[in-house]
């Protein structure tokens, strides 16, 4: 056990930087956002799909609805947080769709009345602000880019209920079948919203479909799988200094690669949204953590 602990604190730092790459793959492909979205998790459903069936377990019927909602919701997750990198900075992007725990702490704590302490609810607010101050810094390059901010946050909002329906059902369903449900469900969502959108499938260049896999592979079963798997097994205080890589590792790639660079306001709003992300998932795991007894 305690050479999974040690794993864990290797992998998890890897799946984040793993995953922060979804981003400049995005930017790298001439595709429609709706389409990334759904071949991104065709493909990544396709990959889970052996290991899945090779698992058996039975899915009540509750918790197969609450899978196929939980991937309704990723699917719109991906289609909106995609289609915002079209219009903003991939460094903006990728810091307001991150503040989703504080979507998580929200939905939990005003729809599902579940708990939370009052030191998690302030950093909530200096989330908010960093993403107020954030957006105030795009306000004067156009309107285009609000509306890629909005997209984001709705990205947020939508992995947020993804999230708490998947810690629902992650209590009785193994990760091998919930994956499965979840990553069909939203490939099919995308499939759908694509259909409705009038969005050709077919064809484009091979190019496309390696970025594709690229983001279904890289970003996903070896980013966010492997985070998922992860976290099960690092203490609380590396996960919060953990999660603030992907948006400081797709900033600085974003530099480097296409040459963006954040306004000052954009800056000082990024410092306050990746403290308050931390701040709120510290305060958080503290709150989840088992008291130890009394000697």
């Amino acid at each position: 056990m305690k050479n999974i602990h040690t794993l864990s604190r290797i992998v998890l730092p890897l799946a984040v930087i793993f995953a922060s790459f979804s981003a400049i793959f995005i930017r790298w492909s001439n595709a429609p956002a709706l389409i990334i979205a759904f071949y991104r998790m065709l493909i990544a459903f396709l990959l889970v799909l052996p290991y899945s069936l090779a698992k058996p377990g039975q899915v009540s019927r509750r918790d197969l609805l609450l899978s196929v909602a939980s991937g309704v919701f990723l699917g719109i997750h991906f289609a909106t947080w995609i289609s915002s990198l079209h219009y903003t900075s991939v460094a903006s992007s990728v810091l307001l769709v991150n503040t989703h725990p504080v979507m998580v702490f929200l939905i939990s704590r005003f729809i599902l009345r579940e708990g939370g302490s009052r030191r998690e609810f302030l950093f909530v607010l200096v989330t908010v602000l960093g993403s107020s101050v954030l957006s105030w810094g795009d306000l004067g390059r156009g309107s285009n880019v609000l509306w890629g901010d909005f997209l984001a946050v709705m990205g947020a909002v939508s992995v947020g209920v993804y999230m708490v329906l998947g810690r629902i059902v992650r209590r009785r369903v193994a990760v091998a079948k919930y994956t499965f449900l979840v990553y069909g469900t939203s490939g099919a969502t995308l499939l759908l919203i694509n259909i409705s959108a009038d969005t050709r499938f077919y064809p484009y260049p091979s190019r496309e479909f390696l970025l594709f896999f690229a983001l279904a592979f890289v970003c996903t079963i070896l980013g966010h799988s492997i985070y998922s798997w992860a976290l099960k097994y690092v203490p609380s205080t590396f996960l919060s200094v953990t999660v603030l890589i992907e948006p400081v590792a797709a900033g600085i790639m974003a530099y480097f690669f296409f040459g963006e660079v954040p306004s000052v306001l954009n800056g000082i709003g990024a410092g306050i949204i990746l403290y308050g992300i931390y701040g709120y998932s510290h305060a958080s795991y503290l709150r989840q953590a088992p008291v130890p007894p009394k000697k």
